[in-house]
């Protein structure tokens, strides 16, 4: 069994983000999903739609997810949070290139992995643009 780990804002949950957590986990693996805090999300993007409780209250619901990790570590996964969830996967749905300070320890222990982001078209950016072509 593996324990996997990925992290994430997760605003605007779509089939996107379903479809993820469905291709990286297996039968008998555990999930566990860290969700970025507000405050820090924001730091590098936008401020989330939806704030950080009701996201969390979000993800618990969701069939694959195991447990949810509430204002996960952020600009870098240190290794005590690895070893004290007994983490051996984690998994980031993009390019290689993003986040490669944030993923540094894990891509060291050998635990990092990536798999291509499949829903381009789906994302939290592209349904609020969507929402504000609606409203216009």
């Amino acid at each position: 069994m593996n324990i996997i780990y990925v992290d994430g804002t997760f605003d605007l949950i779509h089939v996107g983000h379903i479809e993820f957590f469905q291709k990286i986990k297996q039968k008998n693996d555990k999930l566990l999903v860290g969700v970025i805090s507000d405050k820090n999300v924001e730091s590098y993007k936008r401020m989330p739609i939806i704030d950080l409780n009701n996201r969390c209250k979000m993800l618990e619901n969701i069939k694959a997810v195991d447990l949810v990790i509430k204002d996960c570590p952020f600009n870098g996964i240190p290794k005590t949070f690895i070893e004290k969830y007994n983490i051996t996967k984690i998994f980031y749905g993009g390019d290689k290139s993003s986040w490669q300070e944030h993923y540094k320890i894990p891509i060291e222990l050998g635990i990092m992995n990536y798999i291509e982001y499949v829903h381009p078209e789906c994302s939290t950016s592209k349904i609020i643009e969507k929402i504000k072509k609606i409203s216009n």
